[in-house]
């Protein structure tokens, strides 16, 4: 009774170990993190083609039908990643901050030392993802709802709305970016690297493995399934623009789709 009692405790003590390094994350690395993810953004990011969006008060200098064409190309195009973007964000969100809750309960409860640490590093790596996600949450996630919220009755206010919403495609294009550039593949095998280290380090080799397989392969595909649709929708729009309001020539678009008679799914491809 006594030994279950002092399992018990030594549980618990873990959870509260892990929960004061992530309350000291918060309380006292705010700064750090703020930091941090402004040098990841610049370092990882490798560039998005075109011009940069423009301001408030560049807008402010289009004429009434400049500014409500733009604006609707823009509205548009974030509407049409919508979905996409809110599944990614928080799918990958629940997917990380499940895995640091599940890692720090298992932790609580585990007996053998090896595998205790195993749970730690899994909880430890999802709040590192979670914080990431927080930090820095996906431009476009709610399609155009930010730019519908804004005051749009005169002049001056839409041509805030374009500046917002120009910002907006233009961060959401920048992470689709994102998804070819090598430093974030690298990245996400050197953290789970260093994290499978400390089991190997005890010698756990199958904890090792499996931490930085199963890690690794996570974070690939969040890298890779990464909204692509908004660099498309950047590009066009620099096009639609340069053309002075004029639709760019159409990309061919495919996917999987209902067949019409209900039956099964076919290959869909638009021009």
């Amino acid at each position: 009774m006594a030994r279950d009692r002092s399992v018990r405790l030594e549980g618990w003590r873990t959870v509260v170990c892990v929960l004061a390094v992530a309350v000291g994350l918060s309380m006292n690395g705010c700064t750090a993190m703020n930091e941090g993810v402004k040098f990841a953004k610049e370092a990882f990011d490798p560039g998005v083609p075109g011009a940069k969006p423009i301001t408030a008060q560049e807008a402010a200098q289009l004429s009434e039908p400049q500014l409500m064409q733009r604006l609707d190309f823009v509205t548009q195009r974030l509407e049409d990643s919508r979905t996409h973007a809110a599944w990614w964000y928080y799918g990958f969100l629940a997917v990380n901050a499940g895995g640091m809750l599940a890692g720090a309960g298992t932790a609580a409860v585990e007996k053998d030392s090896n595998d205790q640490t195993y749970d730690i590093l899994n909880s430890s790596l999802g709040l590192i993802g979670t914080a990431y996600l927080l930090a820095a949450p996906l431009p476009g996630r709610s399609g155009a709802d930010p730019i519908y919220e804004m005051p749009f009755a005169t002049h001056d206010e839409r041509a805030a709305q374009l500046a917002a919403g120009e910002e907006i495609l233009y961060g959401a294009a920048g992470r689709a970016k994102q998804r070819t550039g090598w430093l974030l593949h690298v990245g996400n095998l050197f953290i789970n690297a260093a994290a499978a280290s400390v089991l190997l380090a005890k010698e756990s080799y199958g904890n090792a493995a499996m931490l930085f397989f199963i890690n690794s392969a996570v974070g690939e595909a969040q890298i890779l399934l990464t909204p692509w649709e908004p660099l498309t929708g950047w590009e066009d729009y620099q096009q639609f623009v340069a053309r002075g309001g004029v639709d760019p020539e159409p990309h061919a678009h495919w996917g999987i789709a209902p067949m019409e008679d209900g039956q099964g799914l076919a290959l869909r491809v638009d021009f």
